[in-house]
């Protein structure tokens, strides 16, 4: 009688443990290139104040992680640095030609919701840090800019493509900004904390990974994420605390990162 009992309550709870692990986790790492651009235009004009634009090394991991048949959790990490030159113009309206470092960190964890088994609906967080610094060239100061960004997103995941061999995805995701500053290392004058307002993003995207042995896949991932904002705080300029009747304000800005990566992704219990 106590065996007929305890069969009872295993056998749903078996059911439930086999849900958990319908499918297997992965960690996977790529390394690839990304196409950055930014474009900073006059706040009244509209005219073009400064283009940035190369292409900058990137690498990507992250985990997959299936919960159940209708929950799905990841999180990776994106990581770029490279130089780029720099097409702007001094605060005079002098043309003016230099280099740019970009230290680029960008980090993000959605959970997702499977209405039917190739449709992936999730919500998210999305985190990145970009170092900007410009260098000081032909007698003209640069500056040093660390843009912080926080976003809310949502986005729509769709299986194209099953095979035993092969799998294919398409995804595209709206984001809110949550969060935005830019704190500013002038070198002549003193550090300044800008808020970022007005900002817009999207992604859009795609997955595609080839079944290489029972535990491996190759996979090659494209991404295209575009984001901007249209204001700024305005903050005092100022020499060692002292006034110099100038201020200072971020000038609506656009950044285009265009990534494409090629990696493994390991299946694991």
């Amino acid at each position: 009688m106590k065996n007929k009992q305890l069969g009872f309550y295993l056998i749903p709870l078996l059911a439930i443990i086999s849900n958990l692990c319908y499918a297997q986790n992965n960690l996977f790492v790529g390394i690839g290139v990304q196409d950055f651009s930014l474009i900073e235009k006059d706040l009244y004009t509209g005219i073009q104040l400064v283009k940035e634009q190369g292409n900058i090394p990137t690498i990507i991991y992250g985990l997959d992680w299936p919960i159940n048949p209708k929950l799905h959790f990841q999180a990776q990490v994106q990581q770029s640095y490279g130089v780029m030159p720099y097409d702007g113009q001094t605060q005079s309206g002098i043309p003016h030609q230099s280099e740019t470092t970009h230290f680029l960190s960008q980090g993000m964890a959605a959970i997702g919701f499977l209405p039917i088994k190739q449709s992936e609906v999730y919500i998210g967080l999305h985190a990145q840090e970009n170092i900007r610094n410009v260098a000081n060239k032909n007698n003209v100061y640069g500056a040093t800019e660390t843009y912080d960004e926080l976003f809310a997103k949502i986005g729509l995941r769709q299986q194209l493509l099953a095979t035993p061999k092969q799998k294919l995805f398409l995804w595209g995701e709206l984001y809110a900004p949550l969060y935005a500053q830019s704190f500013v290392d002038a070198r002549t004058s003193d550090d300044v904390i800008l808020e970022l307002s007005k900002g817009k993003a999207q992604a859009w995207g795609f997955d595609y990974f080839y079944r290489y042995n029972q535990k491996t896949d190759w996979f090659i991932k494209g991404v295209s994420f575009m984001h901007h904002y249209q204001q700024s705080s305005i903050a005092s300029k100022t020499f060692y605390g002292q006034a110099t009747g100038s201020y200072l304000y971020q000038p609506p800005i656009f950044f285009k990162q265009q990534s494409l990566y090629a990696g493994l992704a390991w299946h694991f219990d």
